[in-house]
């Protein structure tokens, strides 16, 4: 299910998302959003982060580095999130997807 909701994107921004995430004790997030605004795209994910990392370092604090060290990549029309435990595996993944 889609839970591009968790993101607060200005209107228009964002034309197409997937996201997934962890709805366990985990703060892994991959999001993958088509965008006619990458900067004002990138705000909103790290505003999610930011969000996320509070509620993370309550209850899972083990979790926070994921957040901390996010992949947030883009190309101008894709920006890709990425938080895992594997963040140099995520950074090639998504240079692959955004063809850097």
């Amino acid at each position: 299910r889609s839970m591009a909701c968790l993101f607060f994107f200005d209107e228009g921004v964002v034309t197409q998302s997937a996201v997934y995430i962890a709805n366990d004790k985990s703060a892994d997030v991959v999001g993958v959003f088509e965008t006619t605004d990458a900067d004002s795209c990138r705000k909103a994910i790290q505003t999610y982060l930011d969000s996320a990392k509070t509620q993370m370092q309550n209850y899972f604090p083990d979790e926070v580095f994921k957040l901390d060290n996010a992949v947030v990549e883009d190309n101008g029309s894709t920006v890709i999130l990425i938080a895992c435990s594997d963040l140099e595996g995520a950074k090639k993944e998504a240079d692959i997807i955004l063809g850097k």
